[in-house]
């Protein structure tokens, strides 16, 4: 059977669509590969969702072949008034994530993920808030360098010189039983530590404890 000069034009016309439809193909799996990171945001203790939390996601990178690992931005997303987010990513990041969140009068957020274990579960996201301490303290101690007050349940810290007579203002968590010690160095080394006060109380939620005459002797 013979063919006309005609025939290669039809078969190259027939193979158009075809090739069309291996590009929509081709499209949709590229499509597959963006990324979505989703949670929710609340309140640890109330466990109120929390709107506009600015969210960033970072994904660890390698400078180089034998560089240093750093922490590149992705993008940058905020919560909803159900404390709900979604953020679209155009890339997958690379094998280890971090999500950093913000949100005014509360304690910073921030966790490592697995990209893939992102599709199966979200990232719920629960936030301390902050509280603050006030304490009026009388030091007897002439020979302490440095006064030191920590909370080590959660995030706090102050240091002061060797005052007499002070009154200071430490921000901590709120709404929480917290641990605080106060610590006296002898040397600016922070080698010979005495703690002198140890004690746990419940702070307030975005309020101030009050905390009158701690006598360091």
């Amino acid at each position: 059977m013979k063919y006309s000069v005609s025939n290669p034009i039809i078969f190259i016309v027939m193979l158009i669509p075809a090739f069309v439809s291996s590009c929509d193909s081709h499209k949709k799996e590229e499509e597959k590969l963006a990324f979505k990171v989703s949670g929710t945001v609340e309140d640890i203790i109330t466990h109120e969702p929390l709107n506009s939390a600015m969210i960033d996601i970072y994904s660890r990178k390698r400078n180089g072949f034998m560089g240093e690992y750093y922490d590149l931005f992705l993008k940058r997303g905020y919560s909803e008034p159900s404390g709900s987010f979604s953020i679209d990513l155009e890339t997958i990041p690379y094998s280890l994530s971090s999500i950093f969140v913000k949100k005014d009068q509360y304690l910073d957020f921030q966790r490592q993920f697995l990209p893939l274990d992102t599709l199966k579960k979200s990232i719920n996201i629960r936030m301390l808030p902050y509280g603050y301490v006030n304490i009026h303290m009388i030091n007897k101690i002439d020979s302490a360098k440095l006064i030191t007050i920590k909370f080590l349940t959660y995030y706090g810290y102050y240091q002061t010189g060797n005052f007499a007579d002070t009154t200071i203002i430490v921000k901590t968590a709120g709404g929480i039983i917290n641990r605080m010690q106060i610590s006296a160095f002898f040397d600016f080394q922070f080698i010979h530590e005495r703690v002198i006060k140890d004690t746990s109380f419940l702070t307030l939620r975005f309020d101030t404890v009050y905390i009158n005459k701690i006598i360091l002797n």
